[in-house]
Formats: C-alpha cells, sequence, structure tokens
C-alpha cells in the first residue's frame, strides 16, 4: 500500500515502488510485515537472513526513488523463538542497511501506550515498544527543526489496528 499524493496504490511495496521515478519521493514510512508472520512477501520468509535481505530490496528500491534530502522510517518490532528467545531482527536489519549504503540518523522508541491485557509468555516482560530508526540516503538531508529545539527520540502512541478485514500492518498514525 503506497500513498502518493493523496492516492493510495495498492500493490507489492516493491513492484510499485520500480514504477516511480528516481528521485522522486520526499519521505517514506514503512512497517515490512514481521518475520514469520506475513504469508506471502515480506515476513513469510522461511529464514532470518531471507527476510532481511527482503528487507534490503525493499530499501534498494526505496534509495532509488527517494530524493537526495529525503528520508525513511522503519518501524521494526521483535519476535521471539519457540524458545521465548529474541532474535534481534531490528538489530540484524539495520546493520544489514548501513553496511549497503545507508545513514541511520536515529534509533527512536515507540511506546504502545494501548492497555495490554494479554502477554504470549509470562516469563519475560511485555513488548510493549518498537523501534522507529530514521535513515537517509545522504548526509545532506531536510529535518525540519528551525529553532534547533531538543527532540526526544521517545513517541508515545496508541498501536492503529488494521481497517476493513485487509492485512495492513498496524501502525502509529499519532506519529507519522
Amino acid at each position: 500500500l503506497i500513498k502518493m499524493n493523496n492516492k493510495i496504490i495498492h500493490g507489492n511495496s516493491v513492484e510499485v515502488l520500480k514504477t516511480l521515478e528516481p528521485e522522486s519521493v520526499d519521505f517514506v514510512f514503512t512497517s515490512p510485515s514481521p518475520f514469520g508472520f506475513g504469508g506471502k512477501g515480506i515476513g513469510g520468509e522461511k529464514h532470518k537472513g531471507l527476510y532481511i535481505a527482503s528487507i534490503g530490496l525493499l530499501f534498494k528500491q526505496i534509495h532509488r526513488v527517494l530524493k537526495p534530502s529525503g528520508c525513511v522510517w522503519l518501524q521494526m518490532g521483535d519476535y521471539h523463538d519457540e524458545d521465548g528467545l529474541i532474535q534481534l531482527v531490528p538489530e540484524d536489519t539495520v546493520k544489514h542497511l548501513t553496511l549497503n549504503g545507508w545513514y541511520l540518523r536515529s534509533k527512536c522508541i515507540w511506546v504502545r501506550t494501548e492497555k495490554f491485557d494479554y502477554q504470549e509468555d509470562y516469563n519475560r516482560f511485555a513488548r510493549d515498544v518498537e523501534h522507529l530508526y530514521f535513515f537517509t540516503k545522504s548526509k545532506d538531508h531536510y529535518f525540519n527543526n528551525p529553532h534547533k529545539k531538543v527532540q526526544s527520540s521517545v513517541f508515545y502512541a496508541d498501536y492503529k489496528e488494521p481497517r476493513n478485514n485487509e492485512f495492513e500492518s498496524g501502525f502509529p498514525e499519532k506519529i507519522i
């Protein structure tokens, strides 16, 4: 799902991005399906390395369409394997992207402020935060802070459920 000039374009993100003009986009916010939860496309891969490579392919197309002054926000949660061990998927993904030329400008935290009444396993803490990574493709990017105020890297917002019973990654609309 891509929104462009107040028009929503449905389709595989990588394929839709291939149809856009080079350096025509100012801002991208992406929230890929978590590893192991996506069915077809990103998230449906059998191995973590394939998942990270899929995100790398997505970012290759984003790099092509992003203006030199543009920015990308990547929202990622992590997951636990069958033994309850956290997999560090966001960290490994970020490492892959930075090794492939992306500038990681900030690592932010989204605190999910909705009430949690369920937790899949009670021998660890709740997953009530997610990572928001702020990337650029150049050091000379646009950042709207004209008064040079300190801006926190912690964002508080409720999770927004997908609409219309369609797969659509839920995300913090308030932050966007």
